[in-house]
């Protein structure tokens, strides 16, 4: 009986190792996540990102506040992100949002807008244009 508990522990810890090694490699950086994928937003952080659509219709959405105006930020691109990448995005709304808090509207939008294009293009190595991304604060939009 012994024998076969020990067995049974071993066989239990092996798969526990072997679900562990499968979650972490389907949550490999770089590999793509279903459209409808959501990153968890950060404790007492403000955006919460997410892939929308599929194909050359699809955008990453970002939502947040600015100095209690409602912020919404749309990536027209066809990559989806992963989960990591979709929070590293969203550290980078958090960041700039605590630097353009006091500045007005406008600066605040060119500010996001370049925030989020300068992410894709030198840590995501995604080439995209400002022209695909939009960034509404309030009920103005850049």
């Amino acid at each position: 009986m012994k024998r076969f508990l020990a067995f049974a522990a071993t066989v239990g810890t092996m798969g526990l190792a072997l679900g562990f090694t499968a979650t972490q490699a389907a949550a490999a950086p770089g590999s793509a996540p279903a459209a409808s994928t959501q990153a968890s937003k950060p404790s007492g952080k403000n955006y919460t990102c997410s892939n929308q659509g599929g194909g050359p219709n699809h955008k990453v959405t970002c939502i947040g506040t600015v100095n209690g105006n409602n912020v919404t930020v749309n990536v027209g691109d066809v990559n989806v992100l992963s989960n990591n990448n979709l929070t590293l995005l969203q550290n980078v709304l958090n960041d700039v949002t605590v630097q353009v808090a006091n500045l007005d509207v406008d600066t605040q939008i060119k500010q996001i807008e370049a925030s989020v294009l300068t992410f894709y293009v030198s840590k995501l190595l995604i080439p995209i244009t400002v022209d695909k991304i939009q960034v509404c604060v309030a009920v103005k939009c850049g």
